[in-house]
């Protein structure tokens, strides 16, 4: 008789230790995979509206005020996101940009100028946000999602200075023709992340954004403030 029992309570034992043992693999497997998701590569696309920050002026522009005009722009945006362990999430990526703005100036002497200006940017960011993800059981779903960050880049820039005309006191109006230059760029940035899910977030960003040495020098140091909307998809 000791032999059927001893079959039988093996059994027993088998049948009701095997549910804990799958269950404990399922879940090591799901940690492990939402873990990987914290950090990799990234795409995403933005566009928004930009306003003349601020310049100065050269040559016969010298001493003339900057109006407040403003202008569009679409980007794209290719990076990677580190994952520290720590409750903040540094990433670096590549940016490119294209921006369409007026540029016009007053009270350059008897001069008033009419232009406008197209940048192709190319960017190297580095940025820093607060990710509380791992800490969501404590902040909740909704704090947990978003990521307030910061950061800065520095690049390059194609830009054209188009249909250039300066206008007298009398109203006499002349075509000073069209520049082209390659130029330094730079810029800081602030925003909000929202993730609605481990792979798909949207944000909303602030932009300061310097070009340097445009309109044959006769322009430098122009700043724009630019405001997007965008999206980004981690894969």
């Amino acid at each position: 008789m000791r032999n059927p029992l001893s079959l039988a309570a093996a059994l027993t034992l088998l049948s009701t230790g095997l549910p804990a043992v799958a269950d404990e693999v399922y879940f090591d497997t799901v940690s492990t995979r939402k873990a990987s998701r914290d950090h990799g590569r990234y795409f995403g696309a933005f566009g928004g509206g930009s306003s003349n920050a601020g310049a100065a002026f050269g040559d016969r522009l010298s001493g003339a005020s900057l109006s407040e005009d403003g202008g569009w722009l679409l980007g794209l945006e290719f990076g990677y996101t580190f994952n520290t362990g720590w409750p903040v999430r540094p990433s670096l990526e590549l940016e490119f940009m294209m921006m369409n703005n007026a540029l016009d100036a007053d009270g350059a002497g008897s001069l008033s100028l009419s232009s406008d200006l197209r940048a192709w940017t190319l960017m190297a960011n580095a940025s820093i946000a607060l990710d509380l993800s791992d800490r969501r059981d404590h902040v909740g779903d909704f704090l947990a999602s978003f990521h307030p960050y910061i950061g800065a880049g520095i690049g390059g820039a194609i830009v054209e200075h188009r249909n250039v005309s300066a206008t007298d006191t009398d109203g006499r109006r002349v075509g000073l023709g069209d520049d082209s230059d390659i130029t330094w760029a730079w810029q800081v940035f602030a925003g909000i992340e929202y993730a609605f899910t481990d792979e798909f977030s949207l944000y909303g960003e602030y932009k300061r954004l310097g070009l340097n040495e445009i309109g044959d020098g006769s322009i430098t140091d122009t700043e724009f403030d630019i405001f997007t909307l965008g999206f980004k998809f981690q894969y």
